[in-house]
């Protein structure tokens, strides 16, 4: 119900500074719901500006040659057998690491031994280093007290070389199907999922040479 009190009477009564403007309920309501379709077109534009540099960024990382990898060159099994990562050198490789270790090796020490181009290969093909190992007919690995922790370059590899191979990044269904570690490894690294795939795709800083006097 709309009062007859003047503008002026009513701001005193109830301590409005004369500048105040006062609107009815409906231009309120009105304005309301023009400010928020405004911030929802500036959220929806700041979305696509972070999608573009997203999309960006990758672009960015694989135009560069020492980012570009083997995995480009297709899947066949003549490509993986040029590579060295075909099922059966695969498992060559750990039965010869087993051989000079005198027992079964790690994935630790199978990185360290033939660098960590082979983690992503290994997850495909077999499902894991648990599996490549029980391929090998040899003797389980046995495990340390401690859970198997990644570091964050074979984290973020995993991701990279997803994207290669599919075409799209990964997400967390993909590591059910076991193409990637488990969600906590990156949790734990990263503190989310999404920051890892940022990262993946994010140039590594040049290092500043420290001036001396």
């Amino acid at each position: 119900m709309a009062h007859r009190m003047k503008v002026y009477d009513y701001k005193k009564k109830f301590g409005l500074s004369l500048s105040v403007a006062l609107i009815s309920e409906q231009q309120r309501i009105k304005l309301s719901s023009n400010f928020k379709i405004r911030m929802l077109a500036l959220s929806t534009e700041k979305k696509k500006e972070r999608e573009e540099h997203r999309l960006a960024a990758i672009q960015d990382f694989f135009s560069k040659p020492e980012n570009r990898t083997s995995h480009f060159t297709g899947n066949s099994l003549e490509t993986k057998n040029k590579r060295g990562n075909c099922p059966e050198q695969l498992k060559e490789k750990v039965v010869n690491l087993y051989k000079e270790l005198g027992r079964t090796p790690s994935l630790e020490e199978f990185n360290e031994k033939y660098t960590k181009a082979f983690v992503y290969s290994i997850n495909q093909t077999f499902g894991g280093w648990r599996k490549l190992v029980q391929a090998t007919d040899l003797p389980a690995y046995e495990k340390k007290a401690y859970a198997h922790k990644y570091d964050s370059d074979t984290l973020l590899e995993y991701i990279r070389s997803f994207y290669v191979n599919h075409g799209r990044e990964p997400n967390t269904s993909d590591m059910k199907r076991g193409y990637l570690p488990r969600e906590n490894h990156y949790y734990r690294v990263f503190g989310t999922f999404t920051k890892a795939r940022e990262l993946a795709f994010t140039p590594k800083p040049k290092s500043t040479p420290i001036e001396t006097v």
